[in-house]
């Protein structure tokens, strides 16, 4: 296992015992809809098998604590986004401990140009109207949805990646003909 990504997870690991002594999971509702963390492994194989360039930009919507974003950096460019300032701040602080080169932003996705982005990562816990026109405006890039929860409709699936028994969906903006 690489070593960078051993103490990635062993960081998020101790984390989640933490919480786990204090009674709590690693998963909760927020203002704008649920966080639920994708598993580190998942991520990491993820990346190994897609194999993107470096120089390419990755976005977490909705990063939560930002493990996630943590792994991608491992791979190229990564930024993640949220909502919750309590959630965003733990994220930013394991950047910060983890001295990685990432980055998270603690704000509203629809305040976010994502134009810029080639691939973008969220796990869906809620449907997709409330970014149906951003994604068709700005989302130049992939959108990889990790888990079969909800769907954009509105968007053109691409190959489903399985990691084991998980799948991660990818979708593109349709073209004009389409």
């Amino acid at each position: 296992m690489d070593r960078r990504f051993s103490r990635i997870k062993a960081y998020y690991d101790a984390q989640d015992r933490e919480k786990h002594l204090q009674g709590q999971l690693p998963m909760r509702s927020t203002e704008v809809g649920f966080w639920g963390v994708s598993h580190l492994e998942d991520v990491q194989i993820f990346f190994l098998q897609k194999r993107f360039p470096p120089e390419m930009r990755f976005l977490d919507i909705g990063c939560g604590d930002g493990r996630v974003v943590a792994v991608a950096s491992l791979y190229m460019m990564a930024h993640g986004v949220e909502y919750d300032a309590e959630l965003a701040h733990v994220g930013v602080q394991a950047l910060k401990n983890l001295s990685l080169r990432a980055s998270i932003t603690c704000a509203d996705i629809l305040d976010i140009d994502i134009a810029q982005y080639d691939v973008i990562y969220m796990y869906a816990d809620r449907n997709f109207s409330y970014l149906k026109e951003k994604l068709l405006r700005e989302l130049k890039g992939t959108l990889y949805l990790y888990h079969d929860t909800y769907h954009p409709d509105f968007l053109v699936k691409q190959k489903t990646t399985w990691i084991g028994q998980i799948p991660i969906f990818a979708y593109r903006a349709p073209t004009l003909q389409e």
